[in-house]
């Protein structure tokens, strides 16, 4: 968590508060995720490492949100159901 709070900070998002949550039906409580598998077999390697793609996540969904309110999508498709979130 202290990683991804530290590359959201350096992005900008320095305020970001954090609330910790019961765990939910389904949730995964250990993830020992390794992708060396994947290399050896497919010859598959990460192209983005984690702090560059969460930059890049953080700014898609900044420019949805703008999109959204933008008045292209507000007189469109999107005006027609205002239950999503974002």
């Amino acid at each position: 968590m202290d990683k991804l709070l530290s590359i959201l900070a350096e992005s900008g998002f320095k305020d970001v508060e954090v609330h910790h949550i019961a765990p939910r039906l389904g949730d995964v409580r250990r993830n020992f995720s390794d992708t060396s598998k994947a290399k050896r077999m497919l010859g598959w390697q990460v192209q983005i490492d984690l702090s560059n793609g969460l930059k890049r996540t953080v700014e898609w969904f900044i420019q949805l949100k703008k999109l959204i309110s933008s008045e292209i999508i507000t007189n469109g498709f999107f005006s027609q159901n205002k239950s999503y979130t974002y």
